[in-house]
């Protein structure tokens, strides 16, 4: 605008001084003296060099306005949105490289073409109705179109177009909003996600504001409180279904966890009492944490459960805890009546018993004496085998006041170091082995936590075991070890001995139960009940295996120290 008004004044001057000129030349014809025709030269040089000047001024203008131009085209064609110059029926008049870029066109393809050829079926409706609206007036307009193009997925632009002043077509302004359709894309997409979490969750979930008001709530806790969803959206919480106590006392929302976690700002959780719509209360397991932005609270969400049913079982509970405590006192007090008649059992058994026996043994050993001369060899054999009989039942009675005792033995826990355990009972049977070919295989055992006494007698029956059902091989092997089976330790005494058959092994922790005959093998078949007894009062068990001739293994757990 500058440069066509400068142009337009450098115009009039010039042809100012033509007209001066002509004038001066038509009154030469007139002059008559030689200083006019000087003074008429030095005007004419004057003229002629404001002409110059206005010539040169002419040309730098001219330069300015190039300048300008190209400037206005850089300017219009490298700009970072889409210029475009449509007519009324939508054709390109005119556009920037930024804008063919777009359309994915090379621009001198472009002129004339109908923009309606690039955009997605949607925005063809919505580019009819914006030319409608921008040729309408002198107002802007604006819309929102998707651009498509063979080179490159769709593009969202923001279009905005005003009237040109010859009326005839309009100037559009396109700018790339892809990223921001896209984020919003996304973002919606994660929200709806959300909310069908919250909906999924099987707990009541909403949020409040910074006075308490509901902002949202899912399915679940609709259908915990019975309200509809309009009936808590923008009211109060605490007013709404928190408004007594269980007692049916009112109290103030500044005790509810609800508004805890808001005046705080710290997570609140525990137990409170909700109102239904229509009047019943429930216990609730409540949670609530505060809703943070650029670290300030800006509300509260809160996640709660109906417990009513745990309640109940807890009370239920209690009652049955309470029930079984006197059923535990009064098994206590006819446990120790009975233990008092084992006791007295026992003792029936350890003198009762035994002064029979004695009496058999005794008089036995009397008759022989007195009929030694008079018994033939048959006789004397029949005294010894009632004699042997009596001493049997005598050893039968011992074992079993031995398995009496290890049963009412009270278990004193403590630290033990089973390899110590191990060496002291090994070196025990050292006076047994003498003369005898025996390799102790001993591995490294775990420390262990038990009845160190109790567990010395279950190494004592199972070693004696494999030393005595090995006592028939020239050269025999007995293997002490551990190992983890299901999170416990399990110890383990392997011989090369006799074996047994495994169809039996269910039965070889039994009182009395012997697979050997007593003429092979010594024992009155009690020392492996004994070995379970204690194992399982020690919260562990027992297990066997075995092949006949080939061998045995048994095993039993306890609780490692380490674990």
């Amino acid at each position: 605008m500058k440069l066509t008004t400068k142009k337009t004044e450098q115009l009039n001057l010039r042809n100012r001084a033509e007209e001066v000129l002509n004038k001066k030349v038509q009154k030469t014809s007139v002059l008559q003296s030689e200083a006019e025709m000087l003074k008429l030269i030095f005007e004419l040089e004057v003229h002629q060099t404001e002409l110059q000047l206005q010539n040169e001024e002419l040309v730098l203008a001219k330069e300015a306005e190039r300048e300008a131009a190209n400037n206005y085209r850089e300017l219009y064609d490298f700009a970072p949105v889409g210029y475009l110059t449509l007519s009324q029926d939508g054709r390109i008049q005119k556009l920037n490289l930024k804008c063919a870029r777009m359309l994915g066109k090379d621009r001198g393809l472009l002129n004339n073409s109908n923009f309606n050829f690039f955009l997605s079926d949607s925005s063809r409706k919505t580019l009819k109705e914006f030319l409608l609206l921008v040729f309408s007036g002198l107002a802007k307009e604006s819309c929102q179109l998707d651009l498509i193009s063979e080179s490159s997925s769709p593009i969202h632009v923001q279009a905005e177009g005003i009237l040109s002043e010859n009326t005839r077509e309009c100037f559009i302004t396109l700018t790339d909003i892809t990223d921001n359709v896209n984020a919003a894309r996304t973002l919606d997409l994660i929200n709806r996600k959300l909310e069908s979490i919250l909906e999924a969750a099987d707990e009541g979930i909403l949020g409040i504001d910074m006075s308490g008001n509901i902002i949202f709530v899912n399915r679940k806790a609709l259908e915990l409180l019975g309200f509809s969803h309009e009936e808590l959206i923008g009211h109060n919480a605490h007013k709404s279904f928190q408004h007594h106590r269980q007692d049916g006392k009112a109290y103030s929302p500044l005790h509810s966890l609800i508004m805890e976690v808001i005046y705080s700002g710290h997570p609140q959780s525990g137990e409170e009492y909700f109102w239904r719509k229509d009047g019943t209360g429930f216990q609730v397991d409540l949670s609530s944490f505060p809703l943070m932005n650029n670290e300030k609270i800006e509300g509260a969400v809160i996640t709660f459960r109906d417990i009513t049913e745990r309640k109940d079982a807890e009370l239920k509970l209690l009652e049955l805890n309470e029930a079984l405590d006197e059923k535990v006192k009064e098994r206590t007090s006819q446990l120790v009546t009975s233990n008092k008649q084992m006791e007295s059992f026992t003792y029936s058994i350890s003198h009762d018993l035994r002064a029979p026996l004695r009496h058999i043994v005794g008089f036995i050993s009397l008759l022989k004496e007195m009929q030694m001369e008079s018994m033939s060899d048959e006789e004397h054999k029949y005294m010894d085998i009632i004699g042997n009989a009596a001493q049997e039942m005598g050893q039968l009675i011992d074992a079993l006041l031995s398995f009496s005792r290890l049963n009412r033995a009270e278990v004193h826990i403590h630290k033990f170091n089973s390899n110590k355990l191990v060496k002291e009972v090994v070196e025990f049977f050292e006076p047994e082995t003498i003369g005898r070919n025996i390799e102790f295989r001993i591995s490294e055992l775990p420390s262990m936590i038990g009845d160190e006494q109790l567990i010395k007698q279950v190494w004592l029956n199972l070693i004696s075991n494999a030393i005595k059902y090995t006592g028939k091989k020239d050269s025999a092997i007995i293997e002490i070890g551990s190992k983890q089976n299901q999170g416990k330790t399990e110890f383990f005494v392997r011989d090369n001995g006799c074996g047994f058959d495994m169809r039996y092994a269910d039965k070889l922790f039994g009182v009395f139960h012997r697979f050997h005959r007593v003429t092979d093998y010594e024992g009155i078949g009690i020392g492996l009940a004994n070995v379970k007894s204690i194992v399982t009062r020690h919260g562990g068990e027992c297990r066997a295996e075995g092949k006949l001739d080939e061998g045995a293994t048994f095993y039993f757990t306890l609780t490692s120290l380490e674990s």
